[in-house]
């Protein structure tokens, strides 16, 4: 599970859904937006990612859980540090990927974050 900073909450979440800005791979759609919130808040200038696995994609919820904490993981390891304070986004799983190994996915994140790693 990401840590509670680095999550979205409801109200945050519907906005953001609602967000022209995509990115897309293979298995991934990232729908995007920055904050222009200037609280000054420890949590707000914290990168936020939800992440959202339908039951069309995956019918058992046992695999979507599983899934999910893989992504999750890869995020936290390998992802969140490296992105902007003030994105906030919800990563959908387009497609099933079960024989995708860890390193594939964590491939597959870092392309599809790339153009919001910091410089």
């Amino acid at each position: 599970m990401l840590a509670k900073k680095n999550r979205l909450g409801g109200a945050e979440l519907k906005k953001i859904v609602y967000s022209i800005k995509k990115e897309r791979t293979k298995n991934f759609l990232l729908i995007f937006d920055f904050t222009n919130s200037t609280n000054g808040s420890k949590d707000e200038s914290c990168p936020k990612i939800a992440v959202s696995i339908s039951k069309k994609t995956v019918k058992r919820a046992t695999d979507r859980h599983r899934l999910k904490r893989k992504i999750t993981n890869c995020l936290r390891e390998k992802v969140i540090d490296r992105l902007p304070e003030r994105l906030r986004g919800v990563l959908k799983l387009q497609s099933d990927f079960g024989q995708l190994t860890d390193y594939q996915l964590s491939a597959e994140l870092e392309k599809l974050f790339y153009p919001f790693f910091k410089k």
